[in-house]
């Protein structure tokens, strides 16, 4: 049986589980008299499956390396449909809705180790195709990989092949990360994954973080308030629809024409979180944040000369947009906002 997977690397690896017990055995380079049969042994202790998860909608498996290997189900199926066609296009499409998945469940780590284990251990960034490596198994073996000669990625990749002083120094640096980590992932990423709106949203909040933790602060503000518009049309199409009934002569209150007007370009995010407060939809402090943040968005595209985006100002337009977001799902989302910048 032949199945395809997506896996990526976190920004800083960890051992799945308690690290490997044998690992100083493997590591007395001078006893090393069979390097192949050390190597061996290295690949399969790297690539174990440690932990395993599934659901209707997607199979989670986490390597001891700290490799983490997605297979989304819907996706897969419309990738083989594809797969020998050389339809770019299609493929860049499949690509990008499977990066959203990946960004979303890197974005819920962070978050797990944060809520769980009051720990801030990666330094988030945004998974991209030249991050990600698609992997076929075969009977359950992995027996087709590409190296990701682009991405940080190819580091830990290697980490698997070659018995050197970095990889052996690496080893000894690593986090150890709990089954409990990975259940609670799994609990949250089940969520997520059965609501596309709210997967796609969470996956756009990672690559505001992502932004912000660079100092890239105006597209970082940008991205969440896309986030933000996004779960505000969401909650008004949502009001509009609980608003509709039909009158004894057949005709409906809310009608395909009405419904046009009111949700085109004369209902403005402004006027729709206006009625959205005075109808009792959204409280009055959530209306207050959604028109200081949409203020911090307008100063910037519109190059506003007094306003200089600052941290605070992504802090609260991410918040923002995961307070709207999650509303109503049973997810909690804490953000990391701690930031690696390089010395001047």
């Amino acid at each position: 049986m032949i199945e395809h997977f997506t896996g990526f690397y976190t920004s800083r690896p960890f051992w799945a589980g308690e690290p490997p017990i044998d690992i100083k055995t493997l590591l007395n380079i001078e006893n090393q008299t069979q390097p192949s049969e050390i190597q061996n042994q290295l690949y399969e202790l790297m690539s174990a499956i440690t932990f395993s998860y599934e659901t209707n909608n997607f199979r989670l498996w986490i390597c001891k390396d700290g490799r983490i290997l997605v297979h989304i189900k819907e996706l897969e199926k419309e990738i083989d449909k594809i797969r020998d066609n050389g339809d770019f296009e299609t493929e860049s499409k499949l690509l990008g809705q499977y990066l959203n998945y990946i960004n979303c469940l890197y974005l819920l780590l962070d978050a797990v180790l944060i809520e769980f284990k009051q720990f801030s251990y990666f330094n988030l960034s945004e998974i991209t195709n030249r991050d990600v490596i698609r992997i076929r198994f075969e009977d359950g073996n992995c027996d087709v990989e590409i190296i990701a000669t682009e991405s940080l990625t190819s580091i830990y990749q290697k980490g698997r092949y070659l018995f050197t002083y970095d990889n052996i120094f690496s080893m000894y640096h690593r986090h150890s990360l709990s089954k409990d980590v990975f259940d609670l992932l799994f609990a949250k990423y089940s969520i997520a994954t059965a609501n596309t709106s709210l997967l796609n949203n969470l996956a756009e909040v990672a690559k505001s973080l992502s932004e912000y933790k660079i100092g890239n602060y105006s597209t970082s503000l940008v991205l969440a308030w896309f986030v933000s518009e996004s779960a505000i049309i969401r909650i008004w199409n949502k009001y509009l629809d609980s608003s509709n009934r039909d009158y004894p002569d057949g005709i409906r209150r809310i009608s395909t024409e009405r419904k046009k007007i009111l949700t085109g370009r004369d209902y403005t995010v402004s006027v729709i979180s206006n009625i959205l407060e005075l109808s009792g939809i959204i409280p009055f402090p959530t209306y207050q944040n959604i028109n200081t943040v949409r203020g911090f968005r307008n100063k910037v595209v519109h190059g506003d000369s007094n306003f200089t985006c600052s941290a605070e100002h992504c802090q609260k337009a991410i918040e923002l947009a995961l307070n709207l977001t999650l509303e109503g799902t049973g997810l909690k989302v804490l953000p990391n906002y701690t930031r690696s910048l390089p010395g001047l």
